[in-house]
């Protein structure tokens, strides 16, 4: 089994004027983000040997609720907090050992940048979304999870991971939460909003997202 990176998103955070950036804790929607991805990574049966958050309070609020549901206990790397790159990654990875699956819980725009500088891709993570590489001689972009919405849906979006079989207008393949019977493909069934493909990389100046 080759080794793969997860990195999750914090949840949506109290807005900016509401104290210092890194006491920022998640709002209630960022809680159930938090939560929901703990759950969908559960629900596919990726289980992490290590998992890693930034030491600010929305991160590792998230990491917290995240692996409530994935039997690990997230350690404080302090790097996480901002500027975290592609080698720095790469160390954690290889740090953990042969056929290691490692969580990164932090911020953007640093986890979209790390995507991209190790598979090329160009993705867009939403708050409480969620990337997964495989680094195998070169490395690949197996997942990129998001909840679609937030009224009552469960709509996670899985890109060519997992057996998938759903394809996406883009060409992804796609198809729901596996936890959620509403979300599985059905014949004739509209294609899904897929995020890979309206993606675009954002600025990396100003404070981590």
């Amino acid at each position: 089994m080759a080794q793969q990176l997860w990195l999750l998103r914090h949840g949506e955070a109290e807005p900016h004027d509401a104290g210092p950036d890194d006491e920022r804790a998640l709002t209630e929607r960022g809680r159930e983000q938090s939560l929901a991805a703990g759950s969908a990574l559960a629900a596919l049966d990726v289980t992490f040997q290590l998992a890693f958050t930034s030491p600010k309070v929305r991160a590792l609020e998230t990491a917290e609720l995240a692996c409530d549901h994935l039997g690990v206990e997230p350690i404080v790397h302090e790097p996480l907090r901002q500027g975290f790159d592609a080698d720095e990654a790469l160390a954690l990875l290889h740090a953990a050992g042969e056929d290691r699956r490692v969580l990164l819980v932090g911020h953007e725009p640093d986890f979209s940048q790390v995507v991209h500088d190790l598979t090329g891709a160009r993705i867009d993570l939403k708050k409480g979304g969620v990337a997964g590489v495989r680094v195998e001689g070169s490395s690949e972009l197996i997942a990129l999870l998001r909840r679609a919405s937030w009224s009552g849906s469960c709509g996670w979006l899985t890109p060519h991971a997992h057996g998938l079989r759903q394809r996406h207008r883009c060409g992804t393949l796609l198809r729901g939460c596996p936890s959620c019977p509403r979300s599985r493909s059905r014949p004739g069934a509209s294609p899904l909003p897929c995020a890979a493909s309206r993606s675009s990389r954002r600025s990396r100046r100003g404070s981590t997202r």
